[in-house]
């Protein structure tokens, strides 16, 4: 007798019918994603194409949006999907990644900038009443809720705020003890963080740089070029023009290349599924088509007229089939791991590997890498950490020496911020404060520092 999804389910349980049972709880989940892949897509294609002349008449986005109209076109409405058009949406997707990182990496050196200018403006009011109250204030602050996840975010925000007056010595011992976290930690997890430090400090480092976002990088040169130690009023409210311009420029250009990453994500997702033979959404492709329709007119329509119904059939609807899945992942993960020996070298594996990508792209890491890699199983130790450590400070030294004081702060904060907590106690977070607001001799930057602090805990009441 044909099994039920039901009864699959349940023989799966007790390893019986192993490969009859996984054949079907994996072609249910594979149908699941599929629809709900295309029912999120059908929503944030019509939103999207409603917007296409946003995007196709700003450089930063034209090229990827056409090549998203022709990837639907084909693989979508046509269903006309080979190697050809998996490979399309991966490197597309694999270029939106690129260019979001790199958009990162330039707020982190505006925001590096952002951090010497607010020092450099005059505040003639007196801010606190004394250094060693307002640092009991900051601790209480940080510490007035149990959620570490909290305790940690507040902490770092603090400590990119704070007067940077460590000596280069201690800062290398301040990045020594914040990585030590890493004991009995993956090697790889400790390689990423410090590539990621190494980005923060010389951002030039990062994979493009310098090529893409000339509207960007060109306010970002002229704030370069401006910065300067003690500029007058005049010189502060130049640079904070040209930041305030490049901010809503930044703003804009993430928030777009994070839309065209979620679009892409639902099209792999989507692609992937339609490999195989799977029930097609007849509202959903209805709604993708009329948007479709829609970006290839040059008609002002009202996209919405003609799938109004569709898009009330659809309400709701996501989160049903999102309870569906996760009701089926239990049984799936059977087959990647206890029955990974049963289904090795047949089409179920395929399916299975498949959905683990499929599953990724439906993440809320929308980004996440979907290359398979060998896992690094070295695990690290003290020695290990130490040597690693070195090897990274080593080179920053060099461009620690390279910096005026003004950069050399503001890049030393900013990786302080990105660092592992490493206070074993509210103790030493309030010595830590006091050093930092104690030895900053300059008055100004002073009180910017405790202006800036105070707003961080009035933001978060």
């Amino acid at each position: 007798m044909e099994l039920d999804l039901k009864r699959a389910k349940k023989h799966l349980g007790k390893g019986e019918n192993v490969q009859e049972s996984l054949s079907i709880i994996i072609k249910d989940q594979i149908n699941a994603y599929n629809e709900y892949a295309m029912i999120n897509f059908a929503f944030e294609y019509i939103v999207f194409t409603e917007k296409k002349n946003d995007y196709l008449t700003e450089d930063n986005f034209k090229t990827i949006s056409n090549q998203i109209f022709s990837i639907v076109q084909k693989g979508i409405i046509e269903r006309k999907i080979d190697n050809g058009t998996i490979d399309e949406i991966h490197a597309l997707r694999e270029d939106v990644a690129s260019k979001l990182e790199l958009l990162t990496v330039y707020a982190d050196e505006v925001e590096m900038y952002e951090y010497i200018i607010n020092r450099q403006e005059n505040l003639d009011v007196k801010i606190v009443d004394s250094l060693e109250g307002f640092a009991k204030e900051v601790v209480s602050f940080i510490f007035s809720t149990k959620d570490n996840v909290i305790i940690n975010q507040r902490l770092k925000d603090v400590l990119g705020q704070l007067p940077m007056r460590l000596t280069k010595t201690k800062f290398f011992d301040y990045i020594h003890n914040s990585l030590k976290i890493y004991k009995g930690s993956k090697t790889v997890k400790l390689t990423d963080t410090l590539d990621l430090l190494e980005k923060i400090y010389s951002p030039e480092l990062a994979e493009g740089y310098g090529e893409h976002f000339n509207d960007i990088l060109e306010l970002l040169n002229e704030i370069k070029k401006n910065t300067k130690e003690n500029p007058d009023d005049e010189g502060v409210t130049v640079i904070n023009n040209y930041l305030k311009q490049i901010g809503g420029k930044l703003e804009n250009t993430i928030n777009g290349y994070i839309d065209l990453m979620q679009i892409i994500n639902l099209i792999y997702s989507q692609l992937l599924c339609l490999e195989e033979d799977v029930q097609i959404n007849k509202n959903a492709f209805n709604i993708i088509k009329e948007a479709h329709k829609y970006y290839m007119s040059e008609d002002n329509v009202d996209v919405y007229e003609n799938v109004i119904n569709d898009l009330q059939t659809l309400e709701g609807k996501q989160d049903q089939i999102n309870y569906h899945i996760i009701k089926n992942e239990s049984f799936v993960e059977l087959g990647s791991g206890q029955y990974k020996d049963t289904i090795c070298g047949t089409n179920l594996e395929n399916i299975i590997n498949k959905i683990s990508k499929i599953a990724l792209l439906n993440s809320s890491s929308f980004y996440s890498d979907l290359e398979e890699k060998t896992i690094d199983e070295e695990v690290l130790d003290d020695v290990k950490i130490y040597k690693m450590v070195e090897a990274f400070l080593k080179k920053l030294e060099i461009k620690i020496g390279e910096d005026d004081i003004l950069v050399r702060r503001a890049k030393m904060s900013k990786v302080i911020s990105h660092l592992p907590v490493s206070f074993s106690s509210a103790k030493e977070v309030y010595e830590y404060i006091l050093f930092a607001l104690n030895q900053c001799g300059n008055e100004k930057e002073k009180a910017a520092t405790l202006k800036l602090i105070k707003l961080i805990m009035e933001d978060k009441d």
